[in-house]
C-alpha cells in the first residue's frame, strides 16, 4: 500500500552624558593615583618620573587627550597649570571610584578651573554640579569650556545638550536651547556632529522645521568628507523617516542626496568602507536596485569580500537566487572558514530543496565552528532528506553522545531507519525519543510524530499498535491546519481498508481526508478503493479514473492506482482494460510483484 510519509523540514549618543568609569581606565588612574600620593624619597624622585607625567600617562591611556607635559615644551606657567588639572582629575576619577561623588566634584572644579578647555571633563563636571550645587554652577562650567575651546564643536554641543535635558524651571531664567543650537550652527558649519546633535534637539522639542533648516545648511556645505554626509545622512533620515509610506518618494528625494554626495568623495579603492554604508542605506530603505548598482560597481572595481557579501543579498532580494548561490560560492572559496557565508549558503540550497548541496557547508561549519545542537539538527535533517539515511543514522550515533538529552536526534535516527526498511529498529527508537521527550521536549510529541510511528508499526504488521498511534495523531492534529489531519486520516483509513476492517468507519475517515485536502489524488484513490471494498464498483471506477487525471507526472509509487482501476475493470468483466491498467502499472514499477500476479491470474481469462 502507499501513504503519504513526508516528515516537515525543520531545517546619537547624548554629548551631555560622559562616562569615565570604565574598568581599563580605573585600572590605570587608580595606579597614578597611588603614584601620587606616595612620599618620595629624593633617590626614587630621580630614578621615577614627575607626577605631572604620570598623571598625563594616565590621561592619555584614559584616551582623554590632556597633552604631553614635557619641560621643554611648553612655558612654566601653562605645564604647572597642565599639572594642577592633571593631578586633581586623577584625585576626582579615584574619589568617585570609590563613590565619594560629591567629594570628587571638588576636585572637578578645580580641573576645569585650572585648565577648561577640555570639553569631556567640563561635562562630566557639569552633570555633578548639577546634581550637588545647582543648575546655574553646571552652565557656568559649560560655557566657560566654550570660551577657553572656541574653536571646539564638542564644547558647543555639550552646552547645547546641557540645556535641552536640564530646561531652566519657572521662574529661574530663560530657556536659551534655540538660541544655543542656532549659535552652534553658525560657529560650526562644517561639523557634523553639530548637525546631528541639532537635529535631535529640535525633533525632540517637535520644531520639525528648525530641524529642516539646519538640514538644509547641512546640504549647503562644500565639505568632500565623505563621513561629514554620512553622518549629516543619518541625521536627515530622523528629519525626513523613510518608514512614511505616504510621503516615502518626498522623504527619499530629500535623504538619498547626502548619502549619494557621501558616495561621491569616497574613492572605491580607499573608502570601500562609505561605498558599503550607502548601499546599506539604499538597500533598507528598499531602494534595492540603486544598492545594487552601487555594490556591484565596488566588488568589480576592488574584489572586496564585503560588497561580495552583501551582492549576495542583494541578488537574493531581487529573487535571483541562481546568480546569488553562484557568487556565494566563489566567496566561500576564497573564505573557505566564513562560517556566516556557508550558513547562508546552506539556507539557500535548502531553500532551493538542493538538500545535498547544503551538506558540505552545515559539515565545514561544525568544522570550523564546533557546531552547536542546532547545527547538528539541521545537519542530520539534511542528510535525511537528501537520501543518505546511512549517513544521517552515523551522525546520530555521535550527535546522542554529545546531547543524551535532545530527543530529536532518536527522532532522525528512526525515519533513517524506516528510510533504510530497518522497521524494528525504527519502532525502537520511536520508544526510546517518547519516553526521553516526555522528560525533556513533550512538545516534539506531536501528531507527525505518532503518524511516523504508526506508519513503521503497520510495515511490521502490528495493526492494533498502529491504529492507536495514528488515533494519538489525530487527537494532536492543530485545527488551524487540516491538511495534516488528512494524512493520518487517510492512513488509518485505508490501512482498515486493506485489513478489509471497519469498513464503514475507514470510508467516513477518508471522506474527511478528502474533504481537508481535495487536491489529493492519493485520498481520492483511497475514496475510490473504499467504494471498491463496498462492492460500489461503477462508483469506484468513476473515482479511480478522477484519481488518474490528477496525476501529472506519475512515478513508481503511483502503480498501485492504476493496479486499482485494473482491479475493478476485472470486477467489471472488462478484462482487455483490465490487462490494459495491469500492464500500465507494470510500466511504472516492473518489480512489483503483486502486479505481476494480478496479470499472470488475469491472463488465461483473456481472448476467451
Amino acid at each position: 500500500m502507499r501513504r503519504v510519509n513526508t516528515p516537515r523540514e525543520d531545517v546619537v549618543v547624548s554629548q551631555s552624558t560622559f562616562t569615565f568609569c570604565h574598568r581599563h581606565i580605573m585600572r590605570w588612574i587608580s595606579w597614578c593615583c597611588l603614584l601620587l600620593s606616595s612620599t618620595l624619597s629624593a633617590a626614587e624622585a630621580s630614578q621615577r618620573p614627575s607626577s605631572a607625567s604620570l598623571a598625563s600617562q594616565a590621561a592619555r591611556r584614559a584616551d582623554l587627550g590632556l597633552g604631553e607635559l614635557s619641560g621643554y615644551r611648553k612655558p612654566t606657567t601653562q605645564r604647572l597649570t597642565e599639572s594642577t588639572a592633571l593631578a586633581h582629575y586623577a584625585t576626582a576619577l579615584q574619589l568617585e571610584r570609590t563613590g565619594k561623588s560629591r567629594e570628587a566634584l571638588d576636585h572637578y572644579l578645580e580641573a576645569v578651573k585650572a585648565d577648561p578647555t577640555h570639553p569631556e571633563v567640563a561635562v562630566h563636571a557639569a552633570e555633578l554640579a548639577l546634581s550637588y550645587i545647582n543648575r546655574q554652577r553646571a552652565v557656568q562650567i559649560l560655557e566657560d569650556c566654550c570660551k577657553a575651546a572656541p574653536e571646539s564643536p564638542e564644547a558647543a554641543i555639550n552646552l547645547a545638550n546641557f540645556y535641552a535635558t536640564y530646561p531652566p524651571e519657572a521662574g529661574q531664567g530663560e530657556d536659551k536651547t534655540v538660541q544655543v543650537v542656532k549659535n552652534a550652527l553658525a560657529r560650526f558649519p562644517a561639523s557634523a556632529e553639530v548637525y546631528r546633535a541639532a537635529t535631535m534637539i529640535f525633533l525632540t522639542r517637535n520644531l520639525r522645521t528648525g530641524a529642516e533648516e539646519a538640514m538644509a545648511q547641512a546640504m549647503r556645505q562644500p565639505s568632500t568628507s565623505p563621513d561629514f554626509w554620512l553622518v549629516t545622512g543619518r541625521a536627515a533620515q530622523e528629519v525626513w523617516p523613510l518608514a512614511h509610506s505616504e510621503q516615502k518618494l518626498i522623504h527619499r528625494a530629500k535623504v538619498n542626496p547626502f548619502f549619494e554626495n557621501a558616495l561621491k568623495n569616497a574613492p572605491a579603492a580607499k573608502r570601500s568602507d562609505v561605498h558599503l554604508d550607502v548601499a546599506q542605506y539604499f538597500l533598507l530603505s528598499a531602494q534595492v536596485d540603486r544598492s545594487g548598482e552601487i555594490v556591484e560597481a565596488l566588488y568589480k572595481s576592488t574584489g572586496d569580500l564585503q560588497a561580495a557579501r552583501l551582492l549576495v543579498r542583494i541578488l537574493q532580494a531581487r529573487d535571483k537566487d541562481p546568480e546569488a548561490i553562484a557568487l556565494l560560492e566563489k566567496v566561500i572559496k576564497t573564505a573557505p572558514d566564513d562560517v556566516e557565508q556557508r550558513r547562508l549558503a546552506a539556507g539557500i540550497y535548502t531553500e532551493q530543496r538542493e538538500f545535498a548541496k547544503a551538506v558540505p557547508h552545515l559539515e565545514a561549519i561544525i568544522r570550523i565552528a564546533g557546531g552547536s545542537v542546532d547545527d547538528y539538527r539541521v545537519l542530520a535533517n539534511l542528510l535525511l532528506f537528501s537520501g543518505a539515511a546511512e549517513k544521517a543514522l552515523a551522525l546520530t550515533q555521535r550527535t546522542r553522545v554529545l546531547f543524551p538529552n535532545d530527543a530529536s536526534f532518536l527522532l532522525v535516527a528512526a525515519r533513517a531507519c524506516s528510510a533504510l526498511k530497518r522497521y524494528e529498529e525504527t519502532v525502537q527508537h520511536y520508544a526510546k525519543a517518547e519516553m526521553l521527550a516526555q522528560a525533556t521536549s513533550p512538545e516534539d510529541l506531536d501528531d507527525d510524530f505518532y503518524s511516523e510511528w504508526g506508519n513503521a508499526l503497520q510495515n511490521l504488521k502490528l495493526h492494533d499498535e498502529a491504529a492507536r498511534k495514528y488515533q494519538r495523531a489525530i487527537s494532536l492534529v492543530p485545527q488551524e491546519n487540516p491538511k495534516r489531519a488528512a494524512m493520518v486520516l487517510n492512513n488509518l483509513g485505508y490501512m482498515w481498508l486493506d485489513l478489509n476492517q471497519n469498513i464503514d468507519k475507514a470510508g467516513d475517515f477518508i471522506r474527511r481526508a478528502c474533504e481537508f485536502d481535495p487536491e489529493s489524488y492519493i485520498y481520492k484513490d483511497s475514496l475510490g478503493w473504499f467504494h471498491f471494498r463496498k462492492g460500489n464498483y461503477q462508483e469506484a471506477l468513476k473515482v479511480l479514473l478522477e484519481a488518474e487525471k490528477m496525476i501529472k507526472v506519475p512515478e513508481a509509487g503511483d502503480a498501485e492506482i492504476i493496479d486499482h482501476i485494473a482491479q475493478v475493470y476485472e470486477k467489471l468483466s472488462n478484462k482487455d482494460k483490465a490487462r490494459e491498467y495491469y500492464e500500465k502499472a507494470l510500466k511504472l514499477d516492473p518489480t512489483n510483484t503483486t502486479i505481476q500476479l494480478h496479470l499472470k491470474a488475469l491472463a488465461p481469462d483473456i481472448g476467451s
